[in-house]
């Protein structure tokens, strides 16, 4: 069975469905579907969920937004990542899933100590854990209230948004930064409560580790869909296929052919073996479309108390503090950010080519560390880091889409987080321990 047959099957595209929300696709909730980026080829059609048929014909992977438009989508990714052997997770997937065991237990344990259970969906790195929040519950109010709704965002959503010409309104908005920041909580107990557990690091984004057993290989409980606007994210929907080994670019040509067909699909509690099997079965992934549904759980009483379990938090002590300080105005840039001299050359080097090394996650989190270690408050490091990203260094129209301040706290924050919190997994070990000693934040 080929990806064309496998999309013919009612039960894979009633699933599918049931991800978008509604009880059909005019119903649907889900404000977009699109298909996945890669390299070979970069658009990235957004259309109406009514056109999922357009998708299928033409055997494409399948997501849709996390903009909704009845509810609020949370969304944990958990992947396993090697920067040194990219195929490693395809053509070992026991190990690849094994490897992420405490933290995937750990992730549902903790969330289900608030009553929250996740549907789970497993695809070719890791896990999806997804729920929504009912944009007319408590819990959605309260993330309006966590934190402000920074003006320039405000502005970006008040435009009319591709592909249906529509708003997100303010309070949808405010209420996405606040799920950020809960998001950012749950991470770090899970990261705390179970790293230990695991036999690679576990980190919060996609960074290079020191060599493990098998290469610079990691677990990342991935929060960074929470560091760009709403409508620029979108999730992979079950029973979609998973093409990213042949074209992302990323697998080298000669190992593609040695790895498998292979689908997202809810796990199924069978264990390991069982849902890698139906992960990588056509047939098999068809069976568990018949016996299973994918209707994304409402646990917005629950949330709520997870939101206040955050409020009570050293993590959202921290990020009051963050946010204490506000970036520079732009007219002060020049007396300002732009008479920053690094002195070590591997910063200096970043900031004289800030595209693209202001991208990459090791660069932001090394200028980080090192301006910690000087007395920079995290909120002034984003603000510099913004006013790279907003002066013309090449690119192109990024910034019209991303918010470049929203991306710059997003990041700063992470990294300024683990040093102050713990535990920071990087190998600058030293400088991060003297980083620490000069911060002002006090639990």
């Amino acid at each position: 069975m080929n990806v064309e047959q496998f999309y013919q099957s009612g039960a894979v595209r009633d699933r599918m469905a049931e991800f978008l929300g509604g009880t059909t696709l005019d119903t649907a909730t889900s404000c977009f579907i699109a298909r996945c980026r890669d390299y070979d080829h970069p658009e990235f059609w957004a259309s109406e969920p009514t056109r999922l048929d357009f998708f299928l014909e033409n055997q494409t992977e399948v997501c849709r937004s996390l903009w909704d438009k009845q509810n609020l989508v949370v969304h944990i990714d958990v992947e396993y990542v090697n920067f040194d052997y990219v195929a490693e997770p395809y053509l070992d997937p026991v190990r690849t899933y094994e490897l992420q065991q405490p933290i995937y237990d750990g992730i549902l344990d903790f969330l289900a100590r608030y009553g929250i259970h996740p549907l789970t969906l497993l695809s070719g790195r890791g896990y999806h854990f997804t729920w929504k929040i009912s944009r007319q519950c408590c819990a959605f109010d309260s993330l309006t209230h966590i934190t402000r709704l920074p003006s320039q965002l405000k502005q970006m959503y008040a435009q009319p948004l591709e592909p249906l010409g529509e708003i997100i309104e303010p309070e949808l908005g405010a209420a996405f930064e606040g799920l950020g920041l809960v998001v950012e909580y749950v991470a770090r107990c899970v990261q705390q409560e179970n790293a230990a557990y695991c036999a690679v690091p576990v980190q919060f984004v996609d960074m290079p580790t020191v060599p493990q057993h098998r290469g610079r290989e990691a677990i990342s409980i991935d929060v960074t869909e929470y560091g760009d606007p709403l409508y620029t994210r979108v999730i992979r929907v079950p029973f979609s296929a998973y093409l990213k080994p042949w074209r992302n670019g990323s697998v080298p040509e000669h190992l593609r052919g040695q790895i498998p067909m292979m689908f997202a699909v809810p796990a199924a509690g069978g264990g390991i073996r069982s849902d890698v099997a139906n992960m990588r079965d056509a047939e098999r992934a068809v069976q568990l479309a018949r016996k299973t549904h994918t209707i994304i759980p409402d646990a917005s009483d629950a949330t709520e108390r997870l939101i206040e379990a955050y409020i009570r938090s050293d993590t959202a002590r921290y990020h009051a503090w963050f946010y204490l300080q506000d970036h520079e105005p732009k007219s002060r840039w020049p007396n300002t950010y732009d008479r920053f001299r690094p002195d070590e050359p591997a910063v200096q080097r970043i900031f004289d080519h800030p595209n693209d090394l202001l991208l990459k996650p090791d660069c932001i989190r090394q200028v980080v560390v090192a301006l910690c270690r000087r007395g920079w408050h995290p909120r002034h490091i984003a603000g510099l880091i913004r006013s790279k990203y907003e002066r013309d260094y090449g690119w192109l129209n990024k910034w019209f889409k991303y918010d470049a301040g929203k991306r710059a706290d997003f990041y700063t924050r992470l990294f300024a987080g683990s040093i102050v919190l713990g535990p920071d997994v990087g190998p600058d070990v030293d400088e991060v321990a003297m980083a620490r000693q000069v911060m002002t934040f006090s639990i």
